[in-house]
């Protein structure tokens, strides 16, 4: 009973802050506008060409006319009397060409000179390999080291390096010698690219991005730049989540989208939308609510009316920490409840793990809670409260997101490779070590999405799936655990043996 009272003066604390309001009617605009989207399934052979266009190289980069690769279909048949687009087996070829530079794109790379003049034939144009390029970096890159056998390990070490060294040229990084030396060992490395591997490539693209199983894949025709592959794909039970659908906002008001899959825009709004933005700005104004929760109480004439009632006083602290994580785990409950019902109605598509965010987002709140609890003991200012939790909460996403987006993806324990020189390893080795793990509990959020929103085979599910192999759960929670006891077990000895 005592805590229930506690927890509702933190409550009553909260309302009369108007700001659980203005956090429930955020989240009532967020379900509104999700439940007025509508998605409606493309056609056999258009969605089809949709998935293409998701191939790697098949996207118009920017300063660039045209994308680097066309992924077309010729002689599409469907095999099969299926009703639903994503249920059809097909049979196609699937034509892949080269994009060349243009004469205008020429006339540019001229520097301005010689315009308007008769400059005779033009050059031969040299082949630019960016499918092959393209296979290669698939091929040893995107699959894991215990895939690939010993001679294909030592490949990897080798244009693994090259490869970095090509985007260091993009930018300019190298010397004309040493972008002739690189065009070349690259040059080398690419023409040793098989038949093979150029068929797998095309099984693990259609598989990637359209959830599509390949009964068989040949390369029937091979030039300078273009090559032709037949084709047969028939559907597996996750084609549905990678089928493009157009999508429309507002109850068809406003059109967002002709070709993107259903599974990819679930995963965006839950994700992104609710566990990244929405969650972020829930924690910044829940930081800012209950951060006046202990120095309120703490104030002449309420911290003396408590410390006589017959409590003790690190009861008194823990329930009001306990009252803090209580109003976030209702605001998240609200929106991530809400979120999940209307999308799964709209969509089809019924993310049940991402109903376990609710605790996830709760237990990272635990983390800047208590930073702020403790400094709202030692201070009884709630702007230090603030600044302090704010601050802990920027150093764990940036010492977090360099670890995982940076250091994880250019290391490859199992081959030995390191791009990186290795004290830049082991420093951020030592401080995601010794640190709270809060992007880990991002990156198992992550997961808990994707593994209901996106095929098996998708690029952002197998990086995602990666990253959560590389997490010790044991320690990484462990970690978080003692840190949040140490905070306030600091907290609660000092309101224990502070005279007031």
């Amino acid at each position: 009973m005592k805590f229930l009272a506690i927890l509702r003066d933190s409550l009553r604390e909260a309302l009369d802050s108007k700001v659980i309001y203005v956090l429930l009617g955020l989240s009532a605009l967020v379900i509104i506008g999700v439940a007025s989207l509508s998605f409606k399934p493309q056609p056999a052979e258009t969605g089809l060409q949709a998935i293409l266009n998701r191939f790697p190289g098949a996207q118009q980069q920017f300063g660039q006319r045209q994308p680097p690769l066309r992924y077309a279909l010729e002689k599409f048949e469907q095999t099969n009397d299926s009703r639903n687009p994503w249920d059809g087996t097909y049979s196609y070829d699937l034509v892949v060409t080269e994009a060349q530079p243009t004469s205008d794109e020429e006339d540019e790379k001229d520097d301005g000179k010689g315009k308007g003049k008769d400059k005779g034939p033009a050059p031969e144009k040299a082949p630019t390999h960016v499918f092959r390029l393209m296979v290669m970096v698939d091929y040893y890159l995107a699959r894991s080291t215990e895939e690939l056998s010993k001679e294909e390990r030592e490949t990897k070490r080798r244009i693994l390096p090259l490869l970095w060294s090509a985007m260091r040229a993009q930018g300019g990084g190298l010397s004309r010698k040493e972008v002739k030396k690189l065009e070349a060992d690259l040059a080398a490395e690419l023409n040793r690219i098989t038949p093979e591997q150029m068929e797998l490539y095309i099984q693990r693209q259609l598989a990637a991005h359209g959830t599509l199983a390949v009964d068989s894949v040949k390369l029937t025709q091979q030039s300078e730049n273009k090559f032709r592959f037949n084709v047969e794909t028939r559907p597996r039970p996750e084609t549905y989540r990678s089928w493009p659908h157009s999508v429309v906002l507002f109850f068809g008001a406003l059109p967002l989208s002709s070709e993107g899959d259903i599974g990819s825009w679930v995963y965006r709004i839950e994700d992104t939308l609710v566990a990244g933005v929405g969650a972020g700005l829930a924690m910044l104004l829940s930081a800012i609510v209950t951060a006046f929760f202990i120095p309120n109480m703490l104030r002449k004439g309420s911290v003396d009316l408590l410390i006589t009632k017959p409590i003790h006083r690190w009861s008194l602290l823990l329930f009001k920490y306990i009252g803090g994580l209580t109003f976030m785990f209702i605001i998240t409950a609200a929106i991530v409840v809400g979120v999940w019902v209307v999308l799964g109605l709209r969509s089809g598509l019924w993310s049940y793990g991402f109903l376990l965010c609710i605790f996830i987002l709760t237990f990272q709140f635990a983390i800047f809670y208590a930073v702020s609890a403790l400094f709202g003991v030692l201070t009884r200012s709630p702007i230090v409260s603030i600044l302090m939790a704010c601050l802990t909460w920027g150093i764990l996403f940036l010492t977090g997101w360099i670890h995982v987006n940076i250091i994880t993806p250019t290391r490859d324990k199992a081959a030995g490779i390191e791009v990186f020189p290795s004290w830049v390893y082991s420093t951020s080795d030592t401080v995601h070590f010794i640190l709270p793990r809060y992007k880990d509990l991002d990156v198992l959020t992550t997961q808990l999405i994707v593994k209901d929103t996106l095929g098996p085979d998708s690029p952002k599910r197998k990086e995602t799936d990666a990253l959560v192999k590389e997490i010790h759960w044991g320690e990484s929670l462990g970690f978080t655990v003692g840190f949040i006891a140490l905070l306030l077990g600091v907290a609660v000895w000092r309101f224990s043996v502070k005279d007031y």
